[in-house]
C-alpha cells in the first residue's frame, strides 16, 4: 500500500472550518451547487474570499467534532441534509482490479494532495458502518476516508459516529458497481444526510456528463446528484511532501 503523506494536513491544531458555506453570490450554470470540478477550479483560483483556504476534505470533515465547535458540527450536518456537501475527496477506480487510490486535496494546487491507494476497494451498495468495520477491506478504506491508515477500528467507528449523529448501522457507504468503474473511473465523495440515515458516498460523478449511461439519459443539472456545497479550511503550513 502506497502512502503519501504532507504536513499542511496536520490535525493537531483546529481546522478553522468557515461557518459559511462557500457561495459568496457566485453561481453555477446549472445552480448554487457546484460539482467537485468546479469547487476545485474555485479554490485554485484563490479569488476574492479564499485566500490560503483549501477545500474541505473528507478527512477534515470527520474531525469537525474533535477540532471544532458544537455549532459548527450542527451546522455542517444541516448543509449534508440541504443540499449535500461535495469534499475535494477523490476516488479513482481501477478499472481492470478493484485497486483504488484516494485523494484527498484533490487536484489542488493550494496545499498537494495526500494519496493513498488500497489493493482492494470492494463494490458497496449501502453498506452500513456496523459491517464495514468487521472487514479488513472496509477498516483500510474507512482509514484512508478519515486519513488515519494505523488507527484502531473502534477509534475509526467512534469518529465517523461522532461526525454523522447516527449509529453506525445508520450510516451507509457506496461505491460504484464494477460495470459503473469502467464506464467513469473517476469519482467524487459526497456527504448526504436524511430521516433514514448518514451516505458517504465514493460513487458521485466528479464533473457534469450528458449523454446515454447504462440506458439513461444523463442531464447536467443537481437532480441527478453530481453537484454540492462545500466547505473551506485555512491553509496554516507551507506545503511539503513526505512519503512513507
Amino acid at each position: 500500500m502506497r502512502i503519501t503523506r504532507v504536513n499542511n494536513g496536520d490535525y493537531s491544531g483546529n481546522l478553522h472550518l468557515l461557518n459559511n458555506r462557500i457561495i459568496m453570490g457566485l453561481k453555477s450554470p446549472k445552480t448554487d451547487a457546484w460539482t467537485q470540478k468546479e469547487w476545485i477550479a474555485l479554490f485554485n483560483a484563490q479569488g476574492k474570499g479564499l485566500k490560503r483556504k483549501r477545500m474541505l476534505s473528507a478527512s477534515d470533515a470527520f474531525r469537525v467534532p474533535e477540532k471544532s465547535s458544537k455549532e459548527e458540527v450542527e451546522s455542517l450536518q444541516q448543509e449534508c441534509r440541504a443540499l449535500w456537501v461535495i469534499t475535494s475527496t477523490h476516488h479513482t477506480y481501477h478499472p481492470k482490479n478493484p485497486a483504488c487510490t484516494i485523494s484527498h486535496n484533490y487536484q489542488s494546487t493550494v496545499v498537494a494532495p495526500r494519496v493513498i491507494t488500497l489493493d482492494s476497494l470492494p463494490v458497496l451498495r449501502g453498506v452500513p458502518a456496523s459491517k464495514l468495520i468487521r472487514t479488513q477491506s472496509g477498516r483500510l478504506y474507512l482509514g484512508a476516508l478519515e486519513d488515519d491508515m494505523y488507527a484502531q477500528p473502534a477509534t475509526l467507528l467512534n469518529r465517523l459516529v461522532a461526525f454523522a449523529q447516527r449509529d453506525p448501522e445508520d450510516i451507509f457507504f457506496y461505491t460504484p458497481t464494477v460495470a459503473s468503474r469502467r464506464r467513469n473511473p473517476e469519482r467524487a465523495v459526497r456527504l448526504d444526510s436524511d430521516c433514514d440515515g448518514f451516505y458517504i458516498r465514493g460513487d458521485i460523478y466528479s464533473k457534469y456528463i450528458s449523454g446515454n449511461i447504462h440506458n439513461e439519459h444523463i442531464l447536467a443539472d443537481i437532480s441527478n446528484g453530481y453537484g454540492g456545497r462545500t466547505r473551506s479550511v485555512l491553509v496554516s503550513k507551507p506545503c511539503k511532501q513526505t512519503k512513507k
